[in-house]
């Protein structure tokens, strides 16, 4: 037990668990990934690079008997969370943790806030139920800030300690704090009841750092032409994002214009928070506009008004890389905006490695933290390399870690070199 095995629910296309393990695993916190699941199989794109080892892609239950003969690939379960054939993963790789990023629109108030009664919310109660037989050590739950303010939030408590597994610390940040963008997520270690004990772990916050802008932080970027023209706004679209009938409750009261300012984000200011449907948020049916508002801001730069690239939101939300942008911006952004922020893993797996790791963490949490955080992704150190899967984003000082899959993709280096540094 001198090492902790993770298991990533909910991947996503940024795997933002496995983003926050690589760069703990530079400061010599013993995580080892154990599998990673997603439904969606285009999520299994990033791992091809984060992972030094080959990629398996499981199906159903019959690919499982190929995993057993091969232990040291790099597995990527294509699967619902509602079906149980992957549970065989926690017995054929057990995890001593298990990271779980559930939908989080069940629990928002910006989306159906309708908790257990849609199936979406049952998806923690179906977690736990796989967690009740096969008895990892302890889970990492992430949502929105409203989660434990949910009328449904006691049953899901009760569900987890049905399952054998107590809350030993919760906390709600703001990523503002530390990074470029506003983004609050409350966190959960929950431990078994079997595990080593339950006295509750330390709080845990953000250290020697200030709220940076987009510019200090180095968060926005001059992109190659294919990442940059999705970010234009036509006529129409514009007109719509400066529709006050269109202006959500949260711009409050005041003037038409005082709102509109709202809307719009200079490089001297932080960003709001970025959504799953950012960037084509305006294409969703007008009455739901209407009611629950168009949540979308703008960035002004050089005089003119572009949304944010998926690349300044995964630098914005602390990314290290490597990381696959879709060549389909919506479906990039949709990655972008639902993943949990690396540095938000990080404070969660901080802590569950100390209460798991009986030889004590290698450094201290704030030294953890401030790792994950200074060694994110901005304009100064990122590649961008054009893939048949998409764009993969990376740090350049990590060009020759990733470089022997980038070839195997069939790009020649001739191509790789007209996308230097920008």
């Amino acid at each position: 037990h001198t090492s902790i095995t993770y298991g990533e629910l909910f991947a996503g296309g940024l795997q933002g668990w496995t983003q926050a393990a690589l760069r703990l695993r530079q400061g010599n916190l013993p995580l080892e990934l154990a599998f990673q699941l997603d439904c969606d199989e285009g999520c299994a794109a990033t791992s091809e690079f984060v992972h030094p080892a080959p990629l398996r892609k499981i199906y159903d239950s019959e690919g499982l008997s190929d995993a057993y003969d091969d232990p040291q690939s790099t597995i990527f379960a294509v699967a619902d969370v509602r079906e149980n054939w992957w549970w065989n993963l926690m017995v054929l790789r057990p995890p001593r943790v298990v990271c779980v990023s559930a939908p989080c629109t069940p629990w928002s108030r910006a989306g159906m806030s309708s908790g257990i009664s849609h199936q979406d919310g049952l998806l923690i109660a179906d977690v736990a139920v796989c967690a009740s037989f096969t008895r990892p050590e302890a889970l990492l739950l992430e949502n929105v800030p409203g989660f434990p303010g949910h009328e449904d939030y006691p049953q899901v408590l009760q569900v987890l300690r049905a399952a054998g597994y107590e809350v030993l610390w919760q906390a709600c940040t703001d990523l503002a704090e530390v990074l470029p963008v506003r983004r609050e997520r409350f966190l959960m270690l929950c431990a078994h009841k079997d595990a080593l004990g339950t006295a509750p772990i330390p709080d845990i916050s953000w250290f020697g750092f200030s709220r940076p802008s987009l510019h200090h932080a180095k968060a926005l970027y001059t992109l190659p032409d294919a990442l940059q023209a999705p970010l234009h706004l036509d006529p129409d679209t514009w007109s719509m994002y400066c529709d006050p009938q269109f202006f959500p409750p949260s711009f409050g009261h005041g003037s038409p214009q005082t709102k509109f300012r709202l809307r719009l984000r200079s490089c001297a200011q932080q960003a709001p928070c970025f959504v799953a449907s950012y960037g084509h948020q305006h294409s969703l049916p007008i009455g739901m506009l209407r009611s629950k508002g168009l949540h979308g801001c703008l960035l002004t730069i050089n005089g003119s008004h572009r949304f944010f690239s998926p690349a300044e939101i995964n630098s914005a939300h602390g990314t290290g890389g490597p990381v696959i942008l879709p060549h389909s911006p919506r479906q990039a952004w949709l990655y972008a905006g639902n993943a949990i922020a690396p540095p938000h893993a990080a404070m969660a797996l901080v802590q569950a490695c100390r209460y798991l790791l009986p030889q004590g963490l290698p450094a201290s949490p704030d030294e953890l933290l401030h790792r994950v955080v200074v060694t994110r992704m901005h304009n100064s150190n990122t590649y961008f390399i054009p893939l048949q899967a998409g764009w993969l984003m990376c740090r350049r000082d990590e060009v020759q870690t990733v470089l022997p899959r980038v070839l195997d993709s069939g790009l020649t280096n001739e191509q790789m070199l007209i996308q230097a540094p920008l």
